[in-house]
């Protein structure tokens, strides 16, 4: 709860990959993105899901397009919620991938005269996101913060917040158009496993492996350097038994791994056989 009667209500999007029941259990408002086979266009975790999304991406001979959701979707979202007297904190995924950070904020101008909507970038992206929107829910039930505060202590979160990912090819991420052709070609000469970082909002390769058990010790690895954590989730896009084994390992007394889907916003630019890591340090 908040200062007062109001109630706080938390926002994000699809990118966030949040687990479905995850997000029902804290009242987390997922606002879907845009997936565009073609002509044909979805919505992120309504329309169309990972079971039928990755055999579908790995057959089409043209990568699908992605779009962040429209200002009139937020408008749809917000609207009701100020309407009730509650107030908003909107966490999104980095305003450097993608444009829904400017959507929400568009949305907030024409609606927001009495300062109710706070819109957060996260400069982060899938659970980067979702563990910041976990952490969000959490505070404002256990506390009585006021919309200023809450969202401060959210955003001084974001510096301890990592996501690092071990994608088999850069082809996905270069035909998408977040890193040059030639950082693909180079990775696809040497046949190597790219090592990515969200890295002040944007995607950055840190590292390399040739071997896949290698790639999945360096994540292991990163996490345990990270420690002591607040929360951790693994994420894949078709490894389930990777993720479930990596869990396994980073699982301690004081923290239980989140397990989580790469969805078909992410997994358009990460791939089939992603698998990685997003962490708040402690």
């Amino acid at each position: 709860m908040n200062k007062g009667e109001k109630m706080i209500k938390i926002i994000t999007d699809s990118t966030s990959d949040l687990p479905k029941e995850i997000a029902e259990e804290l009242g987390i408002i997922v606002i879907p993105l845009n997936v565009h086979f073609g002509d044909e266009v979805y919505k992120d975790g309504v329309d169309i899901f990972p079971d039928e999304f990755y055999p579908r991406l790995e057959k089409s001979a043209e990568l699908p397009k992605t779009s962040q959701p429209s200002i009139g979707d937020f408008i749809n979202i917000y609207k009701p919620i100020l309407d009730n007297g509650d107030q908003i904190i909107s966490i999104h995924v980095s305003s450097k991938l993608s444009g829904t950070f400017n959507s929400a904020s568009q949305a907030k101008s024409q609606l927001d005269e009495n300062n109710s909507i706070s819109i957060i970038d996260t400069k982060s992206v899938s659970m980067g996101v979702g563990l910041i929107s976990i952490y969000a829910a959490k505070l404002i039930k256990s506390e009585n913060l006021s919309l200023e505060e809450a969202t401060k202590k959210i955003t001084d979160i974001i510096d301890k917040t990592e996501t690092i990912a071990l994608v088999e090819t850069l082809e996905f991420l270069q035909k998408g158009g977040r890193i040059s052709k030639a950082k693909e070609l180079i990775g696809n000469l040497l046949k190597v496993r790219p090592i990515l970082k969200s890295e002040d909002g944007i995607i950055v390769q840190i590292g390399r492996e040739r071997s896949r058990n290698k790639g999945i010790s360096f994540l292991e690895q990163s996490a345990k350097t990270s420690s002591p954590l607040q929360y951790i989730s693994i994420m894949y896009s078709t490894t389930p038994d990777e993720a479930q084994n990596l869990a396994d390992k980073l699982r301690s007394e004081n923290i239980t791994p989140i397990i989580a889907r790469l969805g078909p916003v992410i997994g358009t630019y990460a791939g089939p056989q992603a698998l990685a890591i997003a962490l708040i340090s402690d």
